[in-house]
């Protein structure tokens, strides 16, 4: 089971698996980033924390 994170970027949003050096995906907004991240945890168990442009997270998705 993996935690991934939801964050803001200067160049939009990723999705990063906790410990990566590199995101997952990236997307322009964050609305995209969260449709992105339900197709890409569909076939995968763990959770996803969306967080507000300061970081604090404002939302826990759990997939299994």
């Amino acid at each position: 089971m993996g935690s991934y994170y939801i964050s803001s970027t200067a160049k939009g949003w990723e999705l990063r698996k906790e410990g990566a050096r590199r995101p997952s995906k990236t997307a322009p907004t964050k609305e995209e980033i969260i449709e992105l991240a339900q197709a890409f945890m569909e076939s995968k168990a763990g959770t996803v924390k969306v967080q507000t442009l300061t970081g604090d997270v404002e939302q826990e998705l759990t997939y299994h």
